[in-house]
């Protein structure tokens, strides 16, 4: 439960993620306590403890901090900004330009989130697209030179600004 926790809000109940030492206590032992037995309770599925999660009131809080909360790290209390993965990263793009971008062996308007294993691009690959039988918490979300590059000067990029159907087609005219 640890690991989906963090996926998804950005910290562990107990941080480092794994290291469940009992001089390392979790920030709040009720809470991992209510997720694992909800997790048992419910047949051992894991969408519906994520499904529990993205409707919680600490997931939709806003990433902005206020007055009160602007030196809490550990109590949830707004929203931590987390780096996107390379499918959210790719699929937002084509949001954004209109550009529809293509995975070899795909369909025309496959979204790289659906796209069950493998990297079909370089841009997936670069920014550590699962491979098969991985585990999406076992990603290294490092930057790296090759993806400032990428993002400077990389296809994806130059593809997505100047596609003909995108929005930045529509401003050139």
């Amino acid at each position: 439960m640890n690991r989906v926790f963090k996926h998804y809000m950005g910290r562990g109940i107990v941080e480092p993620l794994d290291d469940f030492r009992v001089t390392n206590p979790p920030t709040n032992e009720a809470l991992l306590d209510a997720l694992a037995h909800d997790f048992v309770e419910n047949g051992y599925r894991l969408k519906h403890t994520i499904r529990l999660i993205l409707n919680s009131r600490a997931y939709q809080l806003s990433s902005v901090p206020n007055d009160t909360n602007r030196g809490d790290f550990l109590n949830y209390s707004h929203y931590y900004v987390r780096r996107l993965l390379a499918e959210e990263l790719i699929d937002s793009m084509t949001e954004v330009t209109g550009v529809q971008e293509t995975f070899p062996g795909y369909m025309a308007d496959t979204r790289a989130m659906t796209i069950p294993q493998g990297a079909p691009t370089y841009f997936l690959q670069i920014f550590e697209r699962l491979k098969a039988r991985e585990v999406i918490c076992e990603r290294d979300n490092s930057p790296d030179v090759a993806q400032a590059m990428h993002l400077i000067s990389g296809q994806t990029i130059q593809h997505q600004i100047t596609g003909k159907d995108g929005i930045g087609s529509q401003t050139r005219h």
